[in-house]
């Protein structure tokens, strides 16, 4: 056996060793939340419930949806409670071959991330989900009972949770991409007033008829924009030299 085999042998059994430790905790925490799942999903019918007027009933059409929707529950819950863990083991694995100053903008920047996606996240569960709610219930017509499958609830919980933290790491993206070279000041001055009336065109198709709705929904967007181009003075403070970057 070479010396790069066994290197690359060391190299995989660490990975091996800590994919198993994150799974199984995994595992642990999906039996701890199937045991807890009614408190959970009262949890998870919070934004309906407390910030819709005239909620729609939750429905089941399956015999078998009482335990899919549990199951789905505490696999999904589980996998956001053991995300830290996962990226505590991220950074142990990428720690030895990292230089000093990648260390510092790896951590960084996985701070960051996880900040704005925990942060995107809430918003698309404690005013995207309610929003979404409050304008579907004005193309139901009157003689039409307005009822909500439960399964599919939950499937829309977790699709705006995980879009809205995907779409709050836009600051982050146009940061990098912008300490990178890719995207130029001139570029971002000429396009910031085509930004800001997009944000409000998102705003108006995806919120009721509603002035302050829409306000409140394509501000944020727009400030999502204005952060990542204040957060590449950020990382040209951190990493002065692009090929530091690129070198990641």
């Amino acid at each position: 056996m070479t010396a790069s085999t066994g290197r690359y042998l060391a190299i995989w059994g660490e990975l091996q060793q800590r994919a198993i430790v994150c799974f199984l905790t995994w595992l642990v925490l999906v039996c701890v939340c199937f045991w807890q799942r009614d408190y959970l999903l009262l949890s998870l019918k919070y934004p309906l419930e407390q910030l819709v007027t005239n909620q729609p009933p939750l429905v089941t059409l399956s015999v078998t949806d009482g335990f899919y929707i549990s199951f789905q529950m505490a696999c999904n819950t589980s996998f956001f409670m053991v995300s830290p863990l996962l990226i505590y083991h991220l950074w142990c694995f990428l720690f030895p071959a990292l230089r000093l100053r990648e260390r510092v903008l790896f951590r960084v920047l996985l701070c960051v991330a996880a900040l704005l996606f925990i942060i995107g996240s809430l918003f698309g569960w404690l005013v995207v989900l309610p929003l979404l709610f409050s304008y579907g219930r004005l193309f139901i017509p009157s003689d039409v009972m307005w009822m909500v499958d439960f399964r599919q609830y939950i499937g829309l919980f977790w699709s705006i949770g995980l879009y809205g933290g995907l779409v709050f790491e836009l600051p982050l993206v146009i940061a990098v991409l912008a300490h990178l070279g890719w995207l130029r000041p001139d570029h971002i001055n000429q396009s910031r007033g085509y930004v800001f009336l997009s944000c409000f065109v998102v705003g108006m198709l995806a919120t009721p008829p509603d002035m302050f709705a829409q306000i409140a929904f394509a501000l944020p967007l727009y400030g999502l924009f204005e952060l990542g181009w204040l957060g590449r003075r950020f990382l040209a403070y951190l990493i002065p030299d692009r090929r530091e970057v690129v070198s990641l």
